[in-house]
């Protein structure tokens, strides 16, 4: 891990290079983005969804939040790892639907950032470091090219919102230092407070309570992310992003988030969910 960490912030050389290459990209970006569309049902799952680009490079953000922009979501920027950790430690662990970590050539604090993030705050939001450099780090969920182009973001994003991305119940142990008695403590709370939970929710959508019912899927999302509960994430992601449309909606979700939660529940002796596969 040493080693690869080294590795990391060693390679500082390309900084002006990529630089230029980004500046360069954004002209090529505002062409292709009309061959990449966002289809209509992508774009209302993630309205008003919040997007976190820590980079004090305005080029890379600029690619990544116009690459974005028919997503619907809202872009918001840390210049650097320290200032996001001060960011997350103040908001829900689910505020952000994905995390973009740039400057990992040069930033020393990539990794160290995003294992605090993960491993310390429990933040469920997948990381995507925008580097070459890649190592098997158990906090960082994908990377893209230090050069991204409007294609491979629109990708890495959609990944990131649907679930396919970080979430599974061997990352969610590495981030949780392995420690079996820990994972057993969050998933028997995920067992006590949300075995009913789709009952919950359907009884508050019927009396009115919309606000508490979306904070109810919004406390499974965040709980099932830290967790690696692939399913019940994504019903839960899919449900939450329906209300913020329409509070009235939420029906279909609702019942995949039911077979979910039952899916991953095992008898009561046993701490452990169901694995996935």
């Amino acid at each position: 891990m040493k080693k690869e960490l080294l590795s990391i912030l060693s390679s500082k050389s390309n900084d002006c290079t990529i630089k230029s290459k980004i500046t360069d990209k954004l002209e090529e970006n505002s062409k292709s983005k009309q061959e990449t569309p966002v289809s209509e049902n992508t774009a209302q799952n993630t309205y008003g969804s919040h997007v976190l680009i820590i980079s004090e490079d305005s080029a890379l953000r600029k690619i990544i939040s116009e690459s974005l922009s028919d997503f619907n979501v809202i872009c918001e920027y840390t210049n650097n790892g320290e200032q996001a950790i001060l960011q997350c430690n103040n908001l829900p662990v689910d505020y952000y639907s994905a995390i973009f970590i740039g400057d990992l050539t040069t930033d020393s604090d990539g990794i160290h950032t995003a294992e605090i993030l993960k491993g310390r705050l429990h933040i469920s939001a997948p990381i995507i470091a925008v580097s070459s450099n890649q190592c098997n780090d158990p906090y960082i969920d994908a990377y893209i090219s230090p050069v991204p182009d409007t294609a491979s973001v629109i990708d890495i994003f959609s990944r990131a919102i649907n679930g396919s991305l970080a979430i599974s119940k061997e990352k969610a142990m590495a981030r949780l230092g392995n420690r079996q008695d820990l994972y057993d403590k969050y998933y028997k709370r995920f067992i006590d407070g949300y075995a009913d939970a789709s009952c919950r929710i359907r009884q508050l959508l019927a009396s009115g309570i919309y606000e508490e019912a979306y904070r109810l899927a919004h406390s499974i999302k965040g709980l099932a992310g830290t967790l690696g509960l692939a399913e019940v994430y994504i019903s839960s992601s899919r449900l939450c992003s329906a209300l913020k449309v329409d509070q009235t909606s939420g029906g279909q979700y609702l019942n995949e988030l039911e077979v979910s939660i039952n899916s991953s529940f095992r008898p009561n002796s046993e701490l452990s969910p169901r694995s996935s596969a």
